[in-house]
């Protein structure tokens, strides 16, 4: 690739396919320039460093979690919704556990752009969620605990900590997932009582 073509999109590119094969932490300028047959140095022109690449790349990841989470909910009911994203968001992190990783391992504190991103995955999640649950504290709650115990099944999952029973995984996901969208649905339906004695 001669220098004149070389873009920010193409480095991208190459950069998201490198992690893919390579892991997130494991791959170099130097081995991104030699994929893109230039020299280290032309990348300077395109980019600021490996920060901005993992950051982009995470930024990719993002984006296609919403995409994905969006589509699993649109059109079904909060029941049906949430089991659909939660199944899609394992098949990706499971499918796709490099750039699953580089979003995980985005640092969210300081950064203005990471934190309106990340609002974009959580907002279908609490779209959902809010169907049953009214109030803004549960439903902050709710839509944390639904995060983290898809994020620590799947890291158990991939590290080999569910295949040790006679009982698979498969079915202890699913078991946990319909337990929390129980636990919704009752939280919903005390809400419902409150707000009729309130009126």
């Amino acid at each position: 690739m001669s220098r004149r073509s070389l873009s920010y999109e193409s480095i991208m590119k190459t950069a998201i396919k490198l992690v893919e094969q390579k892991g997130f932490n494991n791959f170099s300028l130097r081995e991104l320039a030699a994929e893109l047959q230039v020299q280290p140095s032309s990348l300077y022109n395109h980019i600021r460093g490996i920060n901005e690449i993992q950051k982009a790349v995470g930024l990719y990841g993002i984006h296609e979690m919403e995409k994905g989470l969006t589509e699993a909910s649109r059109g079904r009911s909060m029941e049906q919704a949430l089991k659909k994203m939660a199944l899609w968001y394992r098949d990706y992190a499971k499918n796709n556990p490099e750039l699953y990783q580089a979003v995980i391992g985005l640092q969210m504190s300081e950064d203005e752009e990471l934190k309106n991103a990340l609002k974009r995955i959580v907002a279908p999640i609490i779209r959902v969620i809010s169907e049953k649950v009214k109030e803004k504290e549960p439903i902050i709650h709710f839509e944390r605990a639904f995060r983290s115990m898809l994020h620590g099944f799947i890291s158990l999952e991939m590290t080999g900590y569910m295949n040790r029973l006679e009982i698979g995984p498969e079915d202890s996901f699913l078991f946990m997932v319909e337990q929390f969208i129980d636990s919704i649905g009752k939280e919903g339906e005390s809400s419902g009582r409150q707000g009729v004695r309130t009126l």
